[in-house]
């Protein structure tokens, strides 16, 4: 039963089935599939030089953000601290 199976799963349209394309012989087909390809890898390729601009960009923010909030964090911890000397009388 199970070879059954297997052998009706690999009739038409299976993936494992090989089919071929009939071409006109002229190369046109070959010339229109080609252009098509090389538009879309020239929009692949301005999408990527986009992003690595986007990213640069978001690289300095981040870098700007951390040192703004590591200062606010080391500044509010000193105050703390300074706080916790004064009202324990430690100095």
């Amino acid at each position: 039963m199970g070879t059954y199976i297997l052998r009706a799963s690999l009739g038409r349209g299976h993936p494992n089935t090989r089919t071929r394309r009939r071409s006109s012989g002229d190369g046109r087909g070959t010339e229109v599939r080609l252009a098509k390809l090389e538009a879309t890898t020239e929009h692949i390729q301005r999408d990527l030089s986009d992003l690595r601009t986007e990213v640069r960009g978001l690289r300095t923010e981040v870098r700007a953000d951390f040192r703004l909030l590591f200062g606010t964090i080391l500044t509010a911890a000193v105050g703390l601290a300074g706080l916790m000397v004064k009202l324990l009388g430690w100095f």
